[in-house]
């Protein structure tokens, strides 16, 4: 599977909704989300945070009454594996036993400045404070980190 084109937005649909348009340029998944039981966006962010940060896999979910997408990620060096699935149901169940909506590759990088972006523009457009300042900071400074080492191994490579 190789890396394409990344398309990622997000977008607030009206006071506890979101979706989510996710695609490599072949395959794309719209993926939709609650704010009940909770907001989904955070969970989102800390996922790809830890990967910034080292963690070979993460994942989170977003709960769309009555089911749930479950966002699994494992990361290849600098790329990572995307693989969304859906649960009828809100349950304790295996990520094996979801069907797949999306399955995709792409630059860690890339997707996570997209996301960094995308909850900016939120923030800005729409006046949505539900990410905190802190932890979307947070998010850019493991970004800045991720691009420091990469150019340290890069030029270690080189040698």
């Amino acid at each position: 599977m190789s890396a394409g084109k990344l398309v990622f937005t997000l977008q607030k649909l009206y006071k506890d909704s979101w979706v989510a348009v996710l695609g490599d340029g072949i395959e794309k998944a719209i993926i939709t989300a609650s704010s009940i039981p909770s907001p989904p966006l955070e969970p989102l962010l800390w996922a790809v945070r830890l990967l910034l940060l080292g963690a070979s896999d993460a994942k989170c979910s977003w709960w769309n009454e009555p089911g749930e997408y479950r966002w699994l990620f494992v990361r290849q060096r600098e790329q990572v594996l995307i693989h969304i699935v859906w649960f009828r149901d809100i349950a304790d169940w295996s990520d094996e036993k979801g069907k797949t909506v999306l399955r995709m590759e792409c630059d860690l990088l890339s997707f996570a400045k997209r996301l960094f972006h995308q909850l900016g523009q939120l923030q800005y457009r729409d006046g949505d404070l539900t990410i905190p300042l802190d932890e979307h900071q947070k998010l850019q400074k493991a970004i800045q980190a991720f691009e420091y080492a990469n150019r340290g191994m890069q030029a270690s490579d080189a040698s």
